[in-house]
C-alpha cells in the first residue's frame, strides 16, 4: 500500500535536492547531487532493509492496535484526527482564504530579498576571529582588496616609464574616491613620477646654464630626458617588478596591478563600490582618447569575488526553485491525471517556502548560502506529505466515498506520521542550529521552521 507514495515522494525529493545542482557555487551544487543521490539509495533501504528488521524484530504494541482497528475499533487519537478533520472540511470557507492571504503576502515579500556572502557574518560577532580582524581593520588598515589589472598592448607603443605613468594615474584616481582606504602599485616602488606629468620644463628650471647645456646637447625639455634617463633605468629593473608580482610580462602586454583597499569591509556594500571603482576607472581613460583602445582594465580581487558570488547566489536561489517546482508540478499532473489538480496540489507544496523567504524578505533578513538551498529543500520534501495525502484520497474515492469522507480518512491515515516526521527531522536540524557557523546554523533553523510550517499547510 505503501510503495507508490514513497517512491514517487523520493523521486519528488531527488529533484527539489538536485535543482541545486544548477548552481554555479561549487559546494551548493555538491550538496545538491550527493543529497538527491542519498535520497534515493535510501528508498532501496527503506523497501529491502526495513521489511526484513520489522519481520526479526516485531512490533508487538503496533500488531495490537492494528487488530484493535481491524476490530472496529476507535483510538483517542483516531477520534481527535477526525474531529479535526472535520473542523477544517466544516470552515473551508475561512481556512482556505486565510491561507491565500498569508502567502499572497509573503509572496510580496520575497521581492525584496536581499542576499549576503560577506565572509565576516559567517561567524558570531564576538568569536575571535571577527574581533581580531575588527581590530586590524580599525588600527591597521583596510582589509577587503580590490585588484584592478591594466592590460597594456604592444600596439600602444607607450615606454615603461609611459606605462607607468598611467599605471601611476589610474592609482590615484582610484585612491580619491570616498570607499577606497588605501592603495598601492608598481608606482610606489619607482622613482618620483611627479615632475615627468608635464611635457614641458616650469619657468626656471635647472637655471640659465642648466638650459644653456642641454641645448648644446640638443635637448630642448628637461623633462624629455628625464624620461628618457628614467625608461632606461626601469628597462633594466623591469625583472623586479616581475618577482614582485606588479607586472606580468607576455608576447602581446604587459599586466599591471594595482591593489585597492576598500573600508568598512565588515559592512561594506560590494556592488556600490564595484560599480565606483569601474567608473571612475573607465572615465578617467578616455581621457587617454584612441590610445584608451590598447589599455583594457581587468577587475579581480577578494571584493569582486563576493560582489559575484552574492548575484550568483540570488541567480541560484531563483534557477534551481524555478526548476525543481516545474519538475514536481509535472510529477503531480502526471499523478493526477489532471493540469489544473496538479497545479492547485503545488500551494502547500510552495507554502513553507514562500511563507518563510517572504517573511525574511519584509524584515530585510539577509539570504546566504545556507538559507539559499532551503527553499528547493523544504519544497523537494514538502511533497512527500502532500503525496501521501493525496494517494490516500483518491484511494477513499475510488472505493466510494465522499470527499468529506475521504478527507477524513486520509488524515486518519497520514496525519499521524506527517506529525510524527515533521518532528523528528526537523528538531533534528536543531543540532545544525548551535553551528558557529552562521550559514550552517541559519539553515538548520530555516529548515525547522520550513517543515513546521509545511504540516501547518497540509
Amino acid at each position: 500500500m505503501g510503495w507508490t507514495p514513497c517512491a514517487l515522494s523520493a523521486v519528488t525529493t531527488a529533484l527539489g535536492l538536485g535543482s541545486l545542482y544548477v548552481s554555479h557555487i561549487i559546494p551548493v551544487k555538491m550538496f545538491g547531487f550527493y543529497s538527491a543521490v542519498g535520497v534515493l539509495l535510501g528508498l532501496g533501504v527503506l523497501f529491502v532493509l526495513l521489511p526484513v528488521m520489522m519481520e526479526t524484530w516485531p512490533l508487538a504494541e503496533e500488531a495490537k492496535r492494528i487488530t484493535s482497528r481491524t476490530a472496529g475499533g476507535t483510538t483517542r487519537r483516531e477520534r481527535l484526527l477526525r474531529s479535526f478533520a472535520n473542523f477544517v472540511v466544516v470552515r473551508r470557507g475561512i481556512v482556505a482564504p486565510v491561507c491565500m492571504l498569508i502567502l499572497l503576502v509573503c509572496a510580496c515579500g520575497v521581492l525584496f530579498i536581499e542576499t549576503s556572502v560577506r565572509p565576516v557574518k559567517f561567524f558570531d560577532p564576538q568569536s575571535v576571529w571577527i574581533s581580531d580582524y575588527r581590530w586590524l581593520e580599525h588600527r591597521v588598515g583596510p582589509m577587503a582588496s580590490i585588484e584592478v589589472v591594466l592590460g597594456v598592448d604592444d600596439r600602444s607603443g607607450l615606454s615603461t616609464v609611459e606605462q607607468l605613468l598611467v599605471v601611476d594615474d589610474v592609482e590615484r584616481a582610484i585612491g580619491d574616491l570616498d570607499c577606497i582606504g588605501a592603495t598601492i602599485s608598481a608606482a610606489a616602488f619607482a622613482p618620483s613620477l611627479d615632475d615627468l606629468r608635464s611635457g614641458a620644463a616650469s619657468p626656471g628650471e635647472g637655471g640659465q646654464t642648466g638650459r644653456a647645456m642641454l641645448k648644446v646637447f640638443g635637448v630642448r625639455d628637461p623633462v624629455v630626458l628625464r624620461r628618457k634617463i628614467l625608461n632606461k633605468r626601469l628597462d633594466r629593473h623591469r625583472n623586479l617588478f616581475v618577482e614582485n608580482r606588479y607586472l606580468n610580462e607576455n608576447s602581446h602586454e604587459d599586466l599591471w596591478r594595482i591593489t585597492a583597499r576598500a573600508k568598512g569591509s565588515g559592512e561594506l556594500d560590494y556592488e556600490r563600490v564595484m560599480n565606483d571603482v569601474r567608473r571612475r576607472v573607465d572615465g578617467f581613460l578616455e581621457q587617454y582618447g584612441s590610445l584608451q583602445q590598447h589599455i583594457k582594465p581587468v577587475y579581480t580581487g577578494s571584493a569582486p569575488l563576493v560582489y559575484v558570488a552574492q548575484q550568483e547566489l540570488f541567480d541560484g536561489l531563483f534557477k534551481s526553485f524555478c526548476l525543481a517546482f516545474g519538475l514536481i508540478a509535472i510529477v503531480m499532473v502526471v499523478l493526477l491525471r489532471n493540469v489544473l489538480a496538479g497545479m492547485v496540489s503545488m500551494l502547500p507544496n510552495v507554502f513553507p517556502a514562500v511563507v518563510i523567504f517572504g517573511a525574511m524578505g519584509w524584515r530585510a533578513t539577509a539570504v546566504d548560502v545556507g538559507a539559499m538551498m532551503t527553499a528547493s529543500v523544504a519544497l523537494g520534501i514538502a511533497v512527500d506529505d502532500t503525496l501521501h495525502f493525496l494517494t490516500w484520497f483518491r484511494r477513499a474515492l475510488d472505493r466510494g466515498r465522499t470527499r468529506r469522507l475521504a478527507i477524513i480518512e486520509a488524515y486518519g491515515r497520514c496525519a499521524p506520521a506527517m506529525t510524527q516526521t515533521t518532528l523528528i527531522a526537523g528538531l533534528s536540524m536543531l543540532a545544525f542550529a548551535l553551528s558557529a557557523f552562521q550559514p550552517v546554523s541559519q539553515f538548520g533553523l530555516l529548515c525547522l521552521s520550513c517543515w513546521w510550517r509545511l504540516w501547518w499547510a497540509t
